[in-house]
């Protein structure tokens, strides 16, 4: 099995790796190495790992005042892994730039829900009434979740989750 370099914050730029299966144990060690699984071509698995990352502090979000007054008035309803295949679904049908390809295929599917079914892999699920409007999933590691791809047709709503 195909072991993650270990990142030093002298990365320029990204890393990529290769493998030529998705499993339990390549996502968990992929996700603590600071690696995700990003598309499959041809039988391989291309793993990606950025520097800098994205990362949320929760304790340091500032919640602006057009969402602070879209939260309170109810519309819509925020659940946690509910609907976490329809979500996984949905993210793969959102357009995304030029090409509109996915890379969400039946593999990383199954994987996925195999890993939610295990409770390793989660979603948030936004609802306006019985309908889905958006959504994200992602996988938690070492008691960080790191938020894999979302879905929303209302740009406003991609600050709800």
């Amino acid at each position: 099995m195909r072991q993650f370099p270990t990142l030093t914050n002298d990365l320029e730029e990204c890393a990529i790796v290769r493998t030529f299966e998705l499993s339990e144990k390549l996502i968990m060690d992929g996700y603590s190495r600071g690696f995700f699984p990003w598309y499959e071509e041809e039988g391989c698995f291309y793993w990606f790992a950025y520097n800098p990352r994205f990362v949320i502090f929760p304790q340091k979000i500032k919640v602006s005042k057009s969402m602070r007054q879209l939260i309170h008035k109810n519309k819509y309803r925020i659940t946690f892994n509910t609907a976490f295949e329809k979500v996984m679904m949905k993210c793969a049908l959102t357009e995304r730039g030029d090409d509109n390809h996915t890379w969400i295929n039946q593999s990383f599917l199954d994987m996925y829900c195999d890993l939610h079914s295990k409770g390793i892999c989660k979603s948030v699920e936004v609802w306006n009434g019985d309908e889905l409007v958006g959504g994200l999933y992602g996988t938690v590691i070492n008691n960080v979740f790191v938020a894999k791809v979302c879905f929303t047709p209302n740009p406003i709503l991609r600050n709800l989750r």
